[in-house]
């Protein structure tokens, strides 16, 4: 994750221009950066001993928020290249292995 954000944020400091999704997608990213980080801070043992249990309660609720923000943020991402119809073009998938993955000129495929 930290990767990506660092790869898009370098291109929003150089000034590159990014499909209007794009932009939206990573908005959501950054909010889900830090509910991710608020909900893992506030999953130790110490600091729930600290907070009220319904204060903890109402907090750890926002896992449904993240939840369906990574949805949307997929959506973003994803969603306008997929309903185009676009081939995926230099994009390593979590859990696509290598072979998977076949190489026809400059475009990645699953499958020979």
């Amino acid at each position: 994750m930290g990767i990506y954000l660092a790869m898009y944020l370098r291109r929003v400091v150089e000034g590159s221009a990014f499909a209007s999704s794009t932009m939206v997608a990573l908005v959501v990213a950054v909010v889900l950066l830090v509910l991710v980080v608020v909900l893992g801070a506030t999953s130790f043992r110490w600091v729930k001993r600290k907070m009220k249990a319904s204060s903890w309660l109402a907090l750890q609720r926002l896992a449904y928020v993240f939840y369906g923000l990574v949805y949307a943020h997929l959506m973003f991402m994803i969603g306008p290249s997929a309903f185009a119809g676009t081939k995926i073009k230099n994009v390593w998938f979590a859990g696509a292995n290598p072979p998977d993955l076949v190489r026809k000129s400059g475009t990645y495929t699953f499958g020979t």
